[in-house]
């Protein structure tokens, strides 16, 4: 299993080299100069000077990138340019907000997807299983911006329910972070519901018509157990 992992973990250099390259070529043939950018118009040409020699940029590429590469591979990213920062600090802090907000709404639409999908499969051509996939379709179709963005006007700037813009952390008041976050939670689950139901759906109607299903049925098994016994389980078991 260890050397399984290791031979998985060493084909993945190559890719991260190769994506590490197209980054800094990309990143290299952006318009304008950062030095420009980071100093304004009014800075000489000293300051100028003095300021690529600090970043490295005077120097040839090849050298830029390994130099890059180096202080990436020890963790150093560098400093922002808006509020001159560290980079990693910043990256985690608003990683904590996107990681709740992904953990909490995959789940919630999770929970509700495998339910919807298995009675919509359970009552598969019926009045329900159509508009369970209608459903869906139309929450798989709608944009994820332009949906958060209706969210925000209905229950921010109509309703004022909801804050529309800021965050609070959990540490200092957890109702108010609650707030905050319940609209691109629920966002972000109602773009996943669409994707999972429609999964969810093809999986349980692929299990339901299996032997045993119609078996546990020819022996009197009541249909909620069969549901939750029989096709739950193997349905949305990993593959």
């Amino acid at each position: 299993m260890l050397g399984y992992l290791a031979r998985r973990l060493a084909m993945t250099i190559p890719t991260l080299l190769l994506v590490a390259v197209a980054v800094f070529t990309l990143v290299r043939l952006i318009p304008g100069d950062p030095v420009q950018v980071m100093l304004g118009d009014n800075a000489d040409a000293s300051q100028e000077a003095q300021l690529r020699a600090q970043l490295g940029l005077d120097e040839a590429l090849p050298l830029q990138f390994l130099h890059w590469l180096g202080k990436l591979l020890t963790g150093d990213l560098g400093h922002s340019i808006t509020n001159n920062l560290p980079v990693l600090p910043l990256i985690l802090e608003r990683f904590q907000v996107s990681a709740v907000i992904v953990l909490v709404a995959v789940a919630a639409a999770a929970c509700i997807a495998v339910l919807a999908g298995l009675i919509a499969a359970w009552k598969q051509n019926s009045a329900l299983d159509l508009a369970v996939v209608g459903i869906a379709t139309l929450l798989l179709s709608i944009p994820g911006f332009w949906l958060g963005l209706l969210l925000l006007l209905l229950f921010g700037l109509e309703l004022k329910w909801l804050p529309v813009i800021g965050y609070v952390p959990f540490s200092e008041n957890f109702w108010q972070a609650a707030a905050f976050m319940l609209l691109p939670i629920a966002t972000l689950t109602m773009i996943e519901v669409g994707v999972l139901t429609r999964m969810a759906r093809a999986a349980s109607i692929e299990v339901l018509r299996l032997e045993y299903v119609t078996h546990a049925r020819a022996k009197g098994v009541p249909e909620w157990l069969v549901l939750g016994r029989h096709v739950l389980p193997n349905a949305f078991a990993p593959r």
